[in-house]
């Protein structure tokens, strides 16, 4: 498990480390990123309504959306946005 890092500017908030990042993947692209999977998750489960509710999929077709960690990113064709 990493150790804590403070931010240095003094912001208050405090992150596990650069390799807790989790993306949100929408039909092939990167949608977002955050760190935590439970944020993940719920970005993914928002989008999910949102893209494949009943009606909208009818029209559209159903979108595919994902969560994948830092490490399975940079394994996968996504292009990262920075």
């Amino acid at each position: 498990m990493p150790l804590a890092v403070i931010a240095p500017c003094g912001d208050g908030h405090h992150t596990t480390g650069a390799t807790d990042v989790f993306f949100v993947i929408l039909n092939g692209q990167q949608h977002s990123a955050h760190f935590s999977k439970e944020a993940a998750d719920s970005v993914a489960f928002d989008l999910s309504v949102e893209h494949n509710n009943e009606g909208r999929a009818e029209v559209c077709g159903y979108s595919e959306i994902s969560v994948l960690s830092l490490e399975e990113m940079m394994e996968s064709p996504v292009v990262m946005v920075i």
